[in-house]
């Protein structure tokens, strides 16, 4: 995470006291109570809690305080948070966590002109999306009947010894679309038009996962999807027909890879 911009001022006497939310005043009144207090107060009671627990020498979750405190847009405490308190891989495993936190950090940074750590926090947010989406992607192919498959994209997905995780389109969808939301409702935060031209691709994000009717879709349907993609189209039909009728051996695992890499590079785009 990036480092504190911070740290050479002088602190005033409301320093941990004040939120400094970069809305108009006449705007935000109305949504305070409903949008930011509540989250406001869990997330400062949460770290009181914490506080109070490391003085008792007993173990604590200072994890626990950063959604309400990303919620409550609260970002000179998590900034403290997570330079202090709470490490990277304590919450690498937590995506949407990482996403919301990394969107949010970066918009409110800039809106307070703030632009180089913006940027340097737009720029993780694409690493972490650039990780779920491409580098654990995978897929799950499976026969229909004996002429056709069906293909299933599969997203952060992790192997342990106990089993494997990940994210089908129907969970990412819900989530990439609040998070879409988020950014277009502050959009006007900052005038900084160029910066704003960075969040881009969260746009380009919702399209992609828009394309997909359900978490499944018929081999004809994604040759279809991804025909400006596919060289060969004839030659993949045949490559699905060895593998659906298992009398070509090495198409096993090449089949599955080879549309593993035209999704990767469908999605390699929309982060470029």
């Amino acid at each position: 995470m990036p480092p504190s911009e911070f740290e050479s001022r002088i602190p005033s006497s409301l320093d941990g006291r004040v939120v400094c939310l970069p809305y108009k005043f006449e705007d935000v009144l109305p949504f305070l109570k409903d949008h930011y207090l509540s989250y406001l107060q869990s997330g400062l009671s949460k770290s009181f809690d914490c506080t109070r627990g490391e003085r008792r020498g007993t173990k604590v979750s200072w994890v626990d305080c950063l959604q309400p405190l990303v919620n409550a847009e609260h970002t000179e405490k998590v900034q403290a948070l997570l330079e202090s308190k709470i490490h990277d891989s304590d919450i690498e495993n937590q995506w949407q966590l990482n996403i919301e936190l990394l969107l949010k950090m970066s918009l409110n940074l800039a809106a307070n002109s703030q632009h180089e750590y913006a940027k340097r926090y737009s720029a993780d947010l694409k690493k972490i999306l650039h990780s779920v989406l491409i580098d654990r992607l995978d897929i799950e192919v499976s026969r229909e009947h004996p002429d056709n498959a069906s293909i299933a994209f599969l997203f952060n997905m992790r192997r342990d010894g106990s089993g494997s995780s990940y994210v089908t389109i129907e969970t990412l969808k819900p989530f990439m679309r609040d998070q879409y939301e988020y950014l277009v409702s502050r959009s006007k935060m900052t005038t900084d038009d160029i910066f704003m031209q960075e969040f881009k691709f969260i746009e380009s994000i919702i399209k992609y996962l828009e394309s997909f009717g359900s978490n499944r879709i018929t081999f004809e349907e994604y040759v279809s999807l991804r025909k400006p993609y596919i060289e060969d189209p004839d030659s993949l039909r045949a490559n699905m027909s060895g593998w659906v009728k298992g009398d070509v051996p090495q198409l096993l695992d090449a089949f599955p890879k080879q549309l593993l890499a035209i999704e990767k590079q469908v999605i390699v785009g929309l982060l470029t």
